[in-house]
């Protein structure tokens, strides 16, 4: 059975602090009666889609939550804005994630037909959470795509919007930090709900098993949506937006981060090995040095056979005397020709050998 959620009390407060609207404070705070039912919630690090959870599906909980979001926006300038945005928020016990942080920060300067914000910001992509603090007025909870994006996609970085008219505009940021973006829709899926992630918050993922088989060498406590770029390469988007005053309007977005995969398996490769010879010393000592003693005199028979062969190519080297010369070479000749018909029966031995595998080779393509 779904969560069946209704609102208990929500104040929305917005202050124009100085004159001329220089500067302004927006805050609400919100208060829920959550009744639920179904297994753990994926906060708590099970497989439920939605943000609160019961033990399983025959029980059901009574919740209350809390969050409370404010928001400064301050214009020194026609030209400038600055822009913070910070939540906090009561979850269900035993809940992870963080219960504060910021979730938006950025500068924004503009002109009559462009502008750029450099910072932490959302995309403006939705049509839903039109409001102030990225909210929606329609709805308690957000869309799936919408909920998604609050929870794991928001860019750090530089977007360039032009605005030729009030019926085009077009859009393009160069963004970092998000390089772990689509792992919850691959590891859990699409969730309902209105939740937004702060930055460095560790958000748990479902305990698959192959968590500890196939990805072993990646973070076991979840994954990061907003931390430090890890590999690097700088994500592009780009958008367009058509419109009609009051009647339609269409936007195209791309979203690409770039995430460099590969350096991330090379890594968490590299990680388990190291953790794996580690505990081998830890655990078994003597194996280590035991293996570490092989190593060794592997390397001293490698040096002695080594010196041998000097010693045997030096002694073919010496000159032989007179009368020995012409039966040397006899005996030289005669051990080529034998190498030379031994290297042809070889030789015939493998072509027939490698013709035979051909020839079933052929077999198995024809069946």
């Amino acid at each position: 059975m779904p969560s069946l959620r209704f609102t208990l009390l929500t104040l929305a407060l917005t202050f124009p602090v100085l004159a001329q609207s220089s500067f302004q404070l927006h805050g609400f705070v919100s208060a829920r009666g959550i009744y639920t039912s179904g297994q753990p919630s994926w906060l708590q690090g099970g497989f439920g889609r939605l943000d609160t959870g019961a033990g399983d599906v025959t029980e059901h909980r009574t919740l209350a939550l809390g969050v409370a979001q404010i928001g400064a926006e301050w214009a020194p300038a026609s030209w400038i804005d600055l822009h913070a945005h910070g939540v906090a928020r009561r979850d269900q016990s035993g809940a992870e994630g963080k219960r504060a942080g910021v979730v938006e920060a950025y500068v924004d300067l503009h002109s009559e037909h462009f502008e750029v914000r450099a910072g932490q910001f959302f995309l403006g992509t939705s049509r839903e959470n039109v409001g102030a603090l990225w909210t929606s007025p329609y709805t308690v909870s957000f869309s799936p795509l919408n909920s998604w994006i609050g929870e794991e996609f928001r860019p750090v970085g530089v977007d360039l919007v032009w605005r030729p008219n009030f019926y085009v505009s077009a859009g393009a940021t160069a963004f970092r930090n998000n390089d772990s973006m689509g792992a919850l829709l691959a590891w859990r899926g699409w969730s309902v709900g209105n939740r937004l992630s702060v930055y460095n918050e560790v958000l748990p993922l479902p305990p698959l098993f192959s968590f500890s088989t196939d990805f072993a060498g990646q973070r076991h406590d979840g994954t990061v949506p907003f931390e430090k770029d890890l590999d690097g390469d700088t994500g592009v988007s780009a958008r367009v937006r058509l419109q009609l005053p009051e009647r339609a309007m269409m936007q195209l977005t791309r979203v690409d981060n770039r995430g460099d995969r590969d350096i991330r398996q090379a890594e968490a490769v590299a990680q388990r090995r190291g953790g794996e010879q580690r505990r081998l010393g830890q655990q078994q000592p003597g194996l280590a040095i035991g293996a570490a003693a092989e190593h060794d005199q592997a390397a001293a028979r490698g040096a002695d056979h080594k010196q041998r062969d000097q010693a045997e190519r030096f002694r073919r080297a010496q000159p032989l005397p007179l009368g020995k010369t012409n039966a040397h070479s006899r005996r030289v000749a005669a051990h080529e020709r034998d190498e030379q018909a031994a290297k042809v029966k070889e030789a015939d031995a493998i072509d027939i050998a490698g013709q035979r595998g051909e020839r079933a080779g052929q077999g198995y393509v024809a069946a």
